[in-house]
C-alpha cells in the first residue's frame, strides 16, 4: 500500500497518520518485522508499510530493492509518529545491531545531544596533493579528510576536496599551499 492510501486508512488525529518512515533505506520484511518488534516493547506505535521502489532513498540501500523486479522481494518500511522518530531509531539500531538512517549519530540525537558538525571544504587540491595536506593537517592535531575525488579519468590526475571541521577552517587554511589558497 502507497503512503497515501495508508494515511486513508487511518483516522483524523491518530499519530501515524502524519508519521514519519523510520529507515532512510529499504527493509526486508524480516528486518521491517523485527524493528516492529523493539518498537512494540517500548510502546511506540508503529505500522509498516509497503513501499514502492525510489520512495526510500539512503546510502545502505539494496540496489536488487531498486529494481525492476522488486515485486518479487517487496520492499518495506516502519512508520512511526514523527515525535519518536529519533528514540525509535536509536532503540532500533541499538537492540538489533543495524544501521537504519545511515547516520552514525542517531542515538546522540535521542538523547538530545547536539548534532555533530558537518565538516565543510577547505581546498581543492590534486589527488596526491589533498593526501598529502591531510597528513600534515592530521599532525598537527587537525581533523581532516579527502573527500571524493571530483571529474573523471585516471585516480591521480584527478582533484579532490579536502575537508575540515568548522572550527578548524582558520587554523588548517595556513597550511594549505600558497599557490592554493
Amino acid at each position: 500500500m502507497d503512503p497515501e492510501g495508508a494515511r486513508r486508512l487511518l483516522a483524523t488525529g491518530d499519530p501515524l497518520r502524519e508519521g514519519e518512515m523510520l529507515a532512510t533505506r529499504l527493509l526486508r520484511i524480516d528486518e521491517a518485522e523485527r524493528i516492529g518488534e523493539v518498537l512494540r516493547e517500548a510502546d511506540i506505535a508503529y505500522q509498516l508499510r509497503l513501499v514502492k521502489p525510489g520512495d526510500v532513498r539512503g546510502a545502505q540501500r539494496d540496489p536488487f530493492l531498486d529494481s525492476a523486479y522488486s515485486s518479487l522481494r517487496p520492499s518495506w518500511n516502519v512508520v512511526v509518529p514523527s515525535a519518536e522518530v529519533a528514540r525509535a531509531r536509536a532503540l532500533a539500531e541499538e537492540a538489533l545491531h543495524t544501521d537504519v538512517d545511515g547516520r552514525g549519530d542517531t542515538a546522540e540525537i535521542a538523547a538530545g545531544e547536539p548534532p555533530r558538525p558537518t565538516p565543510v571544504l577547505l581546498v581543492v587540491l590534486p589527488w596526491p596533493e589533498a593526501w598529502d595536506l591531510v597528513e600534515e593537517l592530521g599532525r598537527r592535531g587537525i581533523r581532516a579528510a579527502v573527500g571524493a575525488p571530483l571529474g573523471d579519468g585516471l585516480l591521480d590526475e584527478r582533484d579532490a576536496p579536502v575537508l575540515v571541521l568548522p572550527a578548524d577552517v582558520e587554523q588548517a587554511a595556513r597550511l594549505v599551499p600558497p599557490s592554493e589558497a
